[in-house]
């Protein structure tokens, strides 16, 4: 994940997260209905990214990879803390 994330920018972040967001909201493991839901949260998350990028209420524009690396760096680290580790040694 850390060397997509470099390569491709905080879309990764995007890639990463929406599945689990989509999990989260329609608790199925049927994939035909995951994919379109975990299409549909990317998307929704991509276009609220834009229109933070392009709202003229701030009086400059925003970088795209900083919108989308606030928004995916605290759903990555909830994604860890959130899972149980099971290291056995």
């Amino acid at each position: 994940v850390g060397c997509v994330t470099a390569f491709c920018g905080p879309l990764a972040f995007i890639g990463l997260s929406a599945p689990h967001i989509a999990r989260m909201f329609t608790r199925s493991d049927v994939h035909s209905v995951m994919l379109l839901n975990t299409m549909f949260i990317g998307v929704i998350v991509c276009l609220g990214s834009l229109f933070l990028v392009h709202t003229p209420w701030f009086g400059f524009q925003l970088p795209l990879n900083a919108v989308l690396s606030i928004f995916g760096a605290p759903v990555v680290i909830w994604l860890l803390i959130r899972r149980p580790l099971y290291l056995e040694l």
